[in-house]
């Protein structure tokens, strides 16, 4: 399984067909890519690669790969920030996806979630021409956040939609925890993550959504608040 652009990593792919071949030709036998954030890479080089059929074109048409089936997760949720209504699809080859929706119990997609998925779909375009803004936002807390010394600066990374930050080697030596900070932060009504409960991710890390300028002003004084706190 591959996720790709990553959550909370933050990590894209560059070449991501060559990844989904490169595990064909060693033979595996199913390939599933979450491109749950693919669109968020829109006027980007990684994001051509980011469609079922960009990958399944790297697959070598050998015995050896003949039986890889790849396939490709999609979701609503996060492009349209749509939390509330759960609708996602999948692409694969025509045989197996009948095969799901024959399998599948009845009314697993509600009328409303339909309707707006097709609204969503139409709006595309609008969405996308936002992009710039939600990049220039990111870079904006990006700053903000550097200035605090709350993190590592070498452990900053770049979300599609998000920053996912470890705590500086200072404050973690100290006791400072993502649990610690994260409460801080709550204190001035600014949700975040900590992401020590995610298997796999290091300790001390913190996942900070992005938000458009009036917020940011929020975040920014929360985050400086909260410095000087752990500081104290």
């Amino acid at each position: 399984m591959l996720c790709s652009p990553g959550n909370p990593c933050a990590l894209s792919a560059p070449d991501l067909p060559a990844l989904v071949g490169a595990l064909a030709r060693q033979g595996y036998g199913t390939v599933l890519a979450d491109l749950t954030y693919r669109d968020f890479l829109w006027e980007t080089p990684p994001h051509a690669g980011h469609y079922w059929t960009a990958l399944t074109r790297e697959c070598p048409a050998s015995a050896a790969s003949a039986a890889t089936v790849v396939l490709g997760l999609h979701s609503f949720t996060k492009f349209f920030h749509c939390t509330g209504i759960r609708l996602g699809y999948l692409a694969g080859p025509a045989p197996l996806l009948r095969a799901l929706h024959a399998a599948r119990p009845p009314w697993m997609v509600g009328p409303h979630a339909e309707i707006m998925g097709q609204r969503f779909i139409d709006a595309l375009p609008a969405y996308r021409k936002r992009l710039p803004l939600l990049r220039a936002d990111r870079a904006a807390l990006l700053r903000t956040a550097r200035a605090t010394g709350l993190f590592d600066p070498h452990a900053m990374l770049e979300g599609p939609s998000f920053l996912t930050c470890r705590i500086h080697p200072d404050l973690l030596a100290r006791g400072v925890t993502a649990g610690a900070l994260r409460a801080e932060l709550l204190r001035h009504r600014v949700l975040t993550r900590a992401c020590d409960n995610i298997p796999g991710m290091p300790p001390g890390y913190l996942r900070m959504q992005v938000r458009p300028a009036p917020d940011h002003t929020r975040q920014a004084t929360a985050l400086g608040d909260a410095a000087r706190a752990l500081r104290a």
